[in-house]
């Protein structure tokens, strides 16, 4: 019920700035999952494309223990690389190797997903 009645006020405020299933996606996550909502965005600047250049090999977040989502998953592991799987897919570096680069930051934004920078 408390879902619900985020949504509908998040869904009011926001409109069509965001991706249905993204927004639905991200409250969720803030309001069941609040610990880790406010791990995203304490990340936010490690898990999009634009920061992707500051971790190639050897930088930082080489290492498992230096990786900026390790936080993420220490406080739920499946569920934290399920998010950056499907909603941060730049952070997939941190996890499957897996690099976006910055020219995929316009295509997100222009679906309105979180993924983009300026979207979330």
């Amino acid at each position: 019920m408390r879902l619900l009645a985020s949504l509908s006020m998040t869904l009011h405020a926001v409109g069509d700035e965001i991706a249905l299933a993204d927004l639905v996606t991200v409250e969720a996550v803030r309001v069941l999952r609040p610990a880790l909502y406010d791990m995203l965005v304490q990340l936010s600047d490690s898990i999009f494309a634009a920061s992707a250049g500051a971790q190639v090999n050897g930088g930082p977040g080489s290492n498992a223990d230096e990786r900026p989502i390790r936080k993420l998953r220490e406080l739920e592991p499946v569920l934290a690389e399920n998010i950056c799987r499907w909603l941060f897919p730049a952070a997939r570096r941190y996890i499957d190797n897996y690099h976006y680069g910055e020219e995929w930051e316009g295509l997100w934004r222009r679906d309105r997903k979180v993924a983009s920078q300026r979207v979330f």
